[in-house]
């Protein structure tokens, strides 16, 4: 293994198993396959589907992920459970998948904010 070409994964591997946890999903996460809005401390604020969660590494993997850009006058547990109405608000594209460091809460979502942040317009800078 050529450690300049270590991918951000296989980071998340070696440290994994540096700390005993060979297996990124062993840890069990209450949210596994549902809809959540993940606060983080270097990404920003995200919506998706839980993949798998560690919580020793405060990693997650989302599929179906938008990020939040900018939101008015909500909470984020507002918004995780009415979604967002406010057209001057900012959610990128959705990704296929996402690999998100340094998760500080994930909040479950309602089936009314899900289809909201699932259908809301997509913010292009311009």
């Amino acid at each position: 293994m050529d450690i300049n070409e270590l991918k951000l994964g296989d980071l998340v591997t070696l440290q994994n198993l540096l700390k005993g946890n060979p297996d990124n999903n062993t840890i069990t996460c209450h949210y596994k396959n549902q809809y959540v809005i993940v606060r983080s401390n270097g990404s920003g604020v995200h919506f998706g589907i839980v993949k798998s969660y560690n919580e020793n590494t405060r990693t997650v993997v989302l599929i179906k992920s938008r990020r939040l850009w900018e939101w008015y006058g909500f909470t984020l547990s507002a918004v995780a459970n009415q979604g967002m109405s406010n057209d001057k608000a900012r959610v990128a594209e959705e990704l296929p998948e996402i690999l998100i460091t340094e998760v500080l809460e994930l909040i479950p979502c309602t089936e009314k904010a899900i289809k909201n942040l699932s259908e809301y317009k997509v913010h292009i800078p311009s």
